[in-house]
């Protein structure tokens, strides 16, 4: 589209990397808590080979991979993943959690920021989480 300041448009971006069809499998879909309490969940992936051999190519992927905590409201907090996506990709881990969220009901999603993102792609279904 051609404005009084020059042309404005799409452009590809070989910087930019999405992350939508990469999943994570957690071993439970349900999870309680006591408050305060930490809490750990064992991921698997389940990815295409394309993907698979990208990410392997690439390890100096900049990626942010995270927790999101939500409530009936909306989301509360993101929970840093201490792992890369080359990481956890290749092979079962362990993640252990300590979210700090007061008694309730929530709900977990896992998720992957690309750089140059300001939003991440979801990457796992939604997992119950309670605090008791």
């Amino acid at each position: 589209m051609e404005t009084s300041i020059g042309t404005l448009g799409y452009k590809y971006d070989s910087a930019w990397s999405s992350f939508a069809k990469v999943k994570f499998i957690p071993d439970k879909k349900s999870i309680a808590a006591k408050e305060n309490s930490p809490f750990s969940i064992t991921l698997t992936f389940q990815l295409s080979q394309f993907y698979y051999n990208y990410i392997t190519g690439h390890k100096e992927l900049k990626t942010g991979i995270v927790a999101g905590f939500f409530n009936k409201k909306g989301w509360i907090k993101d929970v840093p993943i201490p792992y890369s996506l080359y990481e956890l990709i290749q092979q079962r881990h362990v993640v252990d959690f300590d979210p700090q969220l007061p008694k309730g009901k929530y709900y977990a999603i896992f998720s992957i920021y690309s750089a140059g993102t300001i939003t991440p792609t979801h990457n796992s279904d939604k997992i119950k989480f309670v605090v008791e």
